[in-house]
């Protein structure tokens, strides 16, 4: 079902994109804007592309809604009554493509170029004007319609309600032509396949998403007579078509989106599937033509076409001609038929004359356009010469603030790196004076060192000598009591150590 709606999408956004190529600046520079209005108001269909839309945006919302009701995101009761809103709008979908097909060929009929030109022009809407213009096209729709001058009025009323299919009300319309049917069956006729095809899908599609809003809505349930409610509730809001292999159990006669019974009476076998309507089966029948009023034209506004199904066989043949006897032709005077050719002569210098001078108009128009395009080129380039300067003058004036800025920022870099330099020249400075500091300090302590230890060696030298004087003074002392020992004797030790004594 996504799938399918993604389809269905896909086509419809083709459609339109289809739609405005002529009116696209790259393809539709080579039409003028007649045509291009021509194409926009009679050819483009924007009516009934507008109502694939909305059919889309319908159907996609209902879906949307239907998920949040199974995730259950959304308020419960709330989301119920916008699936409702949705399932009672879908009942009009398939009017509503009925009202937009129309619309669109009211609008093709009013627009429509003439005959002598080619030029875009609008039919008169005014009912006055419609009612007392007698020179009326052969095969359009009023001059078919200008005796009673109400076949006109719901094309004119679509055209003046603004555009909007969706506010034209049918009914008075089909009770107008109750008893012409053959104009709602000529609005069918006139459908292509794929318009067929594109209709029935979007139908399709939504029925789908219908079925499953219901289920979602009302819960599965096996009760034969809760499935049988549900099929009943879909085949009311979608009673002509149904999805493959599910017959419809209602005629358009009896659908509520249907028209009334005045016009589509004639299109028979509603209750066949869609694919039977999609294949070479289904046939329409056309009104019986005993049934049908003589008096009244053909809705083609041609009746000697032997295509045309709705022509009169026995329509009044005129009374004959009252009969001329045969005369011999006059002889011509030699005098007039020498005039005659000088005639055809002086006419065939004056058409030269003429295709001459439009020649020359042309050249000139052509030259003239020349020119025209020629100065429109020159000023466009001075315009885009003047853009460039402004621009170049704009990128100046940004190059010398970008500059300056540069500048600026070099300055405070120069003065960053300065100051970073001075820091490190304080730095230099400080450490080379502790360096200093510490150099003289250390030449001190090795000098109080040096002193301190030429004190202590003169100190043990000094203490070394008095040792040694006091070792030779004991020497001394010992080799003279050695002598003193010798020479004398006890009295001469007595008498040596005496003076030794003083």
């Amino acid at each position: 079902m996504v799938q399918f709606e993604y389809e269905v999408g896909q086509k419809t956004l083709r459609n339109i994109e289809e739609c405005l190529l002529p009116l696209m600046p790259r393809i539709g520079k080579s039409f003028d804007q007649m045509r291009k209005a021509r194409w926009l108001f009679a050819k483009s269909k924007i009516t009934s592309r507008r109502a694939s839309l909305d059919s889309l945006k319908l159907t996609m919302t209902l879906f949307l809604h239907a998920i949040d009701r199974v995730s259950g995101d959304a308020d419960e009761a709330e989301t119920k009554e916008e699936i409702e809103n949705l399932l009672g709008s879908a009942k009009n979908t398939k009017m509503n493509f009925i009202k937009a097909e129309i619309f669109d060929q009211a609008v093709e009929h009013h627009y429509e170029p003439s005959d002598k030109d080619n030029d875009f022009i609008a039919t008169p809407i005014d009912d006055d004007n419609n009612n007392n213009n007698n020179e009326k096209r052969p095969n359009s729709p009023e001059s078919s319609d200008s005796e009673n001058g109400d076949s006109e009025s719901y094309e004119i009323s679509l055209i003046q309600n603004g555009y909007d299919y969706s506010k034209v009300d049918l009914s008075q319309w089909v009770q107008k032509h109750k008893s012409n049917t053959r104009i709602p069956l000529q609005i069918m006729l006139v459908l292509s396949d794929d318009q067929f095809v594109e209709i029935a899908d979007h139908l399709k599609v939504q029925m789908a998403v219908t079925s499953y809003a219901l289920v979602i809505i009302s819960g599965p349930s096996s009760h034969p007579q809760a499935r049988s409610t549900l099929r009943r509730s879909i085949d009311e809001r979608f009673s002509k078509a149904s999805s493959k292999g599910i017959p419809e159990t209602q005629s358009i006669a009896q659908s509520e989106d249907s028209l009334s019974d005045g016009g589509m009476e004639s299109m028979t076998n509603t209750s066949e599937t869609m694919e039977d309507r999609l294949g070479s089966s289904w046939k329409y029948t056309l009104p019986n033509r005993q049934e049908m009023p003589r008096s009244q034209p053909s809705p083609r506004g041609n009746e000697n076409n032997p295509a045309d199904p709705f022509l009169y066989k026995n329509k009044p043949s005129p009374p004959n001609p009252v009969r001329q006897p045969s005369r011999e032709p006059p002889r011509e005077d030699p005098e007039k038929l020498e005039m005659k050719k000088q005639l055809d002569v002086n006419k065939a210098e004056y058409v030269k004359s003429e295709a001459k001078e439009q020649k020359r108009e042309f050249e000139a128009r052509i030259r003239e356009e020349t020119e025209r395009e020629f100065r429109y080129k020159l000023e466009e380039r001075d315009r885009q010469e003047e853009l460039l300067n402004k621009e170049r003058a704009a990128a100046a004036e940004r190059a010398k603030i970008e500059i300056e800025e540069a500048r600026y920022m070099a300055e405070q870099v120069t003065r960053d790196l300065m100051e970073k330099e001075r820091q490190a020249a304080e730095e230099r400075r400080k450490e080379e004076a502790a360096y200093i500091a510490r150099a003289q300090q250390a030449a001190r302590d090795q000098i109080e060192a040096e002193r301190r230890a030429d004190e202590s060696r003169k100190k043990l030298e000094a203490e070394t000598l008095a040792r040694a004087e006091q070792a030779a003074q004991f020497k001394l002392r010992a080799e003279m009591e050695a002598e003193a020992a010798k020479k004398n004797t006890k009295g001469g030790s007595l008498s040596f150590f005496k003076r030794l004594g003083r």
